[in-house]
């Protein structure tokens, strides 16, 4: 399960933009597009985004 929410919540507040959010998580950019639209995210990946500073 995803939530599109999250990614949402983390570019705001990083104040960061989708590829340097990808560059954050080591994904694409086009990955985290694909989760703002509600693609699946894998748990670790939630927790990853969770707990990253």
């Amino acid at each position: 399960m995803s939530n599109p929410y999250l990614i949402e919540l983390a570019l705001k507040h990083f104040n960061c933009t989708q590829k340097e959010l990808a560059q954050r998580l080591k994904v694409s950019a086009t990955q985290i597009s694909k989760w703002k639209k509600g693609e699946h995210m894998s748990t670790d990946m939630e927790t990853t985004l969770c707990t990253l500073r």
